[in-house]
């Protein structure tokens, strides 16, 4: 089976392609004809070719070590015979040298400058660490367009958020300590006055000692009624719970996720790694506008993937992509302005590339529910600028 984007051969059982990383359609090609039918069709629906008869051979030698690199595909019917053989026992094409794709070539970064960097995005598949932007990995080419970003270290992460919270309690008593030192000298200053006073110059009465503590009960109570009010309000939420917030404020500055999205991030264990509770606090207190940020999203996924405006909201909405409400990526795509017709070419050139389709080929794989999605117009359009 070949990928529907850039026409490479893609592995059995494979969820995205090799070569460019593209998520595999449920459809496959006929090996006779070439047109894209349903991957549990037993017999093309357009040329009356049996698939498990093309596809048994194939099966076999993909079992069979070394053998492999023996047989060649027949460019015309799709046909696999041995390379030794000068014409096509099928359709009696000339055999040609076969062509080897080479696979691009990742970016030579070492493990150790990846790791210096303080956020990275850790392969679920194959466990290789790299860079925080990457979308595919550098080892296995999985699609980590949807895996959390991880810190360098939860070591170092747990001893910096313990050495902070160090440092915020002992702010925290110095302040108290100090309104505390200063109260009292302000209630105490009138007291000591007044005792001096009355003791120097009216000893005998005692009506002014009983008003003495008349006047301390109002001096003592007004100045500490604030304090006993503002510090709770302070320490009523638990420093994790505060933490969690700041990191959502940081995601969504960089990453523009969406609720769903930022709540994975901080509860992933490749994320953030935050208890439940913070992180659903973190989401409750957040001041997000989440339709901008499907807008910002959606201008993303326009610069790299040139979807149609069909496949961009469902880009948005899946479950496996950006995970936005109905609602945000429908005003995603009503707050841009993109040229559809532009990115029907882009995908038309993309496909003659690899597959070499004829118009009416390329016609039904831009339209097609399982292909690109475009609209009839957006299509046609491609079409004629393909062949003109």
């Amino acid at each position: 089976m070949k990928c529907q984007k850039c026409g490479s051969e893609l592995r059995d059982g494979a969820k995205f392609c090799d070569n460019c990383g593209a998520a595999v359609m449920l459809k496959k090609q006929c090996p006779k004809c070439g047109r894209i039918i349903d991957s549990n069709a037993i017999y093309c629906p357009f040329c009356n070719s049996s698939i498990l008869e093309k596809e048994a051979p194939k099966s076999k030698l993909a079992d069979v070590e070394g053998l492999k690199n023996d047989f060649i595909k027949c460019p015309k019917c799709g046909n696999e015979y041995k390379v030794n053989a000068p014409y096509c026992p099928t359709c009696g094409e000339k055999t040609s040298k076969p062509v080897q794709n080479e696979a691009p070539s990742a970016e030579k970064v070492s493990e150790e400058h990846l790791k210096s960097y303080i956020e990275f995005k850790k392969c679920p598949n194959c466990s290789e660490i790299n860079d925080s932007k990457a979308l595919f990995c550098k080892k296995c080419n999985y699609n980590l367009s949807n895996t959390p970003i991880s810190t360098k270290d939860k070591k170092n992460n747990l001893r910096l958020i313990a050495s902070i919270g160090l440092i915020v309690a002992i702010v925290i008593i110095l302040i108290l300590v100090i309104v505390e030192l200063n109260k009292p000298k302000d209630n105490k200053a009138p007291d000591i006055e007044s005792k001096s006073y009355s003791s120097l110059y009216e000893e005998p009465t005692t009506k002014k000692e009983y008003t003495q503590p008349v006047t301390e009960a109002p001096t003592t109570e007004k100045p500490t009624e604030p304090p006993t009010e503002k510090e709770p309000e302070t320490e009523a939420v638990p420093i994790e719970f505060r933490n969690a917030l700041a990191q959502a404020e940081r995601y969504n500055k960089s990453l523009h996720l969406s609720k769903q999205g930022l709540y994975e991030q901080l509860t992933s264990e490749y994320g953030s790694a935050f208890p439940a509770d913070a992180a659903q606090y973190a989401i409750d207190n957040i001041d997000a506008d989440w339709n901008e940020n499907a807008v910002k999203q959606a201008e993303s996924y326009n610069t790299s993937l040139h979807l149609s405006k069909k496949g961009l909201f469902e880009q948005l909405s899946s479950e496996h992509g950006a995970k936005f409400t109905e609602d945000e990526a429908q005003y995603a795509l009503d707050h841009t302005d993109f040229n559809y017709k532009e990115n029907a070419v882009k995908q038309a050139e993309s496909y003659m590339k690899s597959l070499n389709l004829s118009k009416d080929r390329l016609y039904e794989q831009l339209t097609s529910d399982y292909g690109a999605q475009f609209t009839a117009e957006e299509a046609q359009y491609a079409v004629e600028q393909v062949y003109r």
